[in-house]
């Protein structure tokens, strides 16, 4: 047991604290429930994953395998999230599953050859950048100090091949009308959700404090909601309809998934975040003088010791709070307050869910931080389908006329094309447009990347930057005089 704990506990001359006893690390290979071996992963995140080597085909691979997969998850192995190690075990499966479909099989490392390896590499059945992506991580993987000597020399020589630098192709932004349509779905979809969960929480005060005189037409509502407030439960419904009646009562206080997609959007617009920041935004933040909000932020791609960031946001004046990030943050914390006090939650983002398939129906344990356990369930926001199925949908630009149909009085009218909602786009119109706001100067310009960065993956694949850059050259050179 460590006794000193916290900042200000070594310096110099003052020895750090250690164990009162032998201490010996837990093991992060070990046999799991049904005989396998089991690799534990702890990320420096505060998240955990268990990944079982035993349900893999070949076991005579899986020592190998358990060994190197806890050496580049573990504490000197370069992975430090759990959604990492979930991408770096995918390679891991596709490696075994494809040597247990050869004829012979390799069934042990020692059998594996160069013909096996450029197989992998070659397989047909796999897109150019999976192959690619899956051979160099087995490259790390299999090269690692304990685990390389285990391989034959000439698999091992065929691992260490060249291989192309990854291709990236960065989404360009949005138009200026674009990104205006959707800012402005975004603030009124999330305006309604505030005025809803308001009248709600309205209805529960009048309850508690003036029941009397709430119209006769309210007073069944309210006490449901007053129990609602207090429990955290939401009453069973019944019929065919039980699962939207439920959601729909529910709505009146607590935020729902449905609710996030207009709401991230938002944030995105007016944070210029990335969506896996927005994800994990904090509960805990510091008022400065009730004009600005301090917020600890995580940006994991800047590397595993500069992954946190402090940023003040403007809080902005009173009716404002969707314009400004630390209004519509403060914002964001009062709709999900009871959702977080249920779940516990350190997350700001906390929402109510049917509970009938995680078998937690009409349990307080409905509410949960969706992005806490797993980032990967951003992917399930499906904020396309919330900017398509509005009342009035967030519509794409219709396309440029083709040099055919120019002067065509009878052309027939452009398809209107729902916009795809997509938080790199958002990202890189925000920057974009940061960018001609202070004249191209890339290092002021520079917010949550480096220049370098800034103009490789959002500004250079943006069609609207690159006309704007052309044509601010284009104005210089016609009015530098000859000589």
């Amino acid at each position: 047991m460590v006794t000193r704990r916290g900042r200000g506990s070594t310096g110099p001359g003052r020895r750090s604290a250690l164990p009162v006893t032998d201490y010996e690390a837990a093991a992060l290979v070990h046999e799991g429930a049904s005989g396998g071996l089991v690799v534990d992963f702890h990320g420096e995140d505060g998240r955990r994953g268990t990944f079982d080597v035993g349900k893999l085909p070949l076991p005579g691979w899986h020592p190998l395998l358990a060994e190197a997969f806890a050496m580049r998850t573990g504490p000197g192995g370069g992975l430090r999230t759990l959604s990492g190690a979930q991408n770096r075990w995918l390679p891991l499966l596709r490696w075994t599953h494809f040597l247990a479909s050869l004829d012979p099989q390799p069934v042990v490392p020692a059998q594996l050859t160069r013909y096996h390896v450029n197989a992998f590499h070659t397989r047909t059945n796999s897109a150019a950048g999976t192959r690619q992506k899956d051979m160099a991580e087995l490259q790390v993987l299999f090269g690692q100090e304990k685990i390389r000597d285990q391989i034959p020399t000439e698999a091992r020589d065929a691992f260490a091949r060249r291989l192309p630098g990854p291709k990236t192709n960065p989404e360009g932004g949005y138009s200026a009308g674009e990104l205006d349509r959707l800012t402005a779905a975004a603030r009124a979809d999330t305006a309604w959700i505030v005025r809803r969960i308001r009248a709600g929480e309205e209805l529960v005060r009048r309850q508690q404090d003036e029941p009397e005189g709430i119209p006769p037409q309210q007073q069944q509502l309210a006490q449901v909601l007053a129990g609602m407030a207090e429990t955290g439960e939401v009453p069973p419904g019944s019929g065919i309809e039980q699962w939207r009646e439920r959601r729909e009562l529910a709505a009146h206080l607590f935020l729902t998934w449905n609710d996030l997609a207009p709401l991230m959007v938002l944030l995105a617009l007016v944070t210029e975040r990335n969506g896996e920041t927005l994800q994990e935004l904090p509960a805990r933040h510091r008022l400065l003088e009730d004009r600005a909000v301090e917020v600890r932020l995580v940006k994991r791609r800047r590397g595993a010791d500069r992954w946190f960031e402090t940023v003040t946001w403007e809080i902005g004046p009173e009716g404002r709070e969707l314009h400004t990030p630390g209004g519509l943050y403060l914002l964001l914390l009062e709709l999900t307050a009871r959702s977080r006090a249920f779940c516990g939650s350190s997350s700001a983002l906390c929402v109510w869910r049917n509970g009938h398939r995680v078998h937690v129906r009409g349990t307080r344990h409905e509410h949960y931080a969706p992005f806490d356990a797993d980032l990967r369930a951003g992917g399930q926001l499906q904020l396309s389908t919330w900017a398509a199925t509005r009342t009035k949908p967030v519509l794409a630009d219709p396309p440029a006329p083709t040099e055919s149909a120019k002067g065509q009085e009878n052309a027939l009218p452009s398809v209107e094309v729902p916009l795809q909602v997509i938080f790199n786009k958002i990202k890189t119109s925000l920057d974009a447009r940061r960018t001609r706001q202070l004249g191209g100067h890339l290092p002021s310009s520079a917010k949550s990347n480096t220049a370098q960065v800034l103009y490789t993956n959002y500004l250079r694949p943006d069609p609207a930057t690159r006309e704007w850059a052309e044509g601010n050259v284009t104005s210089i050179n016609s009015r530098t005089p000859r000589r």
